[in-house]
């Protein structure tokens, strides 16, 4: 028996897919690339803090499309009467010559009977290539250092949309790529235009 205050079980509904297909910026199919979903802030924001640390606790849904782009990942629809919203992050292979790119916020319809949600295509945006060395402070070369570049949101305009923000309302840098140094030091980054 619950006492006043306590809150039951979360009973999530049956997932539903998110389907579609990746494509590179020439619009051929992007083929062997990891796709991701995971709740996005705004979701996660407007649950209170116990269901926020259930949600994310659930595993992220990932799958690597065929040589044919398409994708299909599993998410839930909803948590406590929230309806979800979703990032899709797309990772091409290192030898694809397509940049890490994410779909954000991807809204899931308000329709207790959706089971697959067709997506239009998703295009990633053409590659920009950024190449360096990587060095310790004496200048001598570091081979197989790692080098990853983000991007800081400065906006807080979510914190004033979601009801369960944090206080402080840390938006977390996004990655934009990453890269290995060779034997020479050299690394190389491809980045979205």
């Amino acid at each position: 028996m619950l006492r006043p205050g306590e809150s039951g079980p979360l009973i999530l509904p049956n997932r539903i897919a998110l389907r579609g297909i990746a494509r590179d910026a020439n619009g051929d199919p992007l083929g062997q690339a990891s796709v991701t979903a995971r709740p996005s802030l705004r979701f996660q924001w407007s649950l209170p803090e116990g269901q926020q640390a259930f949600l994310t606790a659930i595993p992220a849904a990932t799958t690597v499309t065929p040589d044919t782009g398409e994708f299909v990942v599993f998410v839930d629809p909803l948590v406590a009467e929230v309806w979800g919203h979703y990032d899709l992050t797309f990772e091409p292979s290192s030898t694809s010559r397509s940049p890490t790119f994410v779909q954000a916020d991807l809204e899931i319809p308000r329709d207790s009977t959706l089971k697959i949600l067709s997506m239009p295509d998703i295009v990633l945006p053409d590659a920009a290539f950024v190449h360096g060395r990587i060095t310790d402070p004496f200048g001598n070369t570091i081979e197989g250092g790692e080098l990853k570049l983000f991007r800081v949101q400065p906006s807080t305009a979510l914190c004033e949309q979601v009801p369960h923000a944090p206080a402080s309302c840390p938006i977390p840098a996004t990655l934009l790529g990453r890269g290995a140094a060779d034997d020479d030091g050299v690394v190389e980054l491809r980045l979205p235009r």
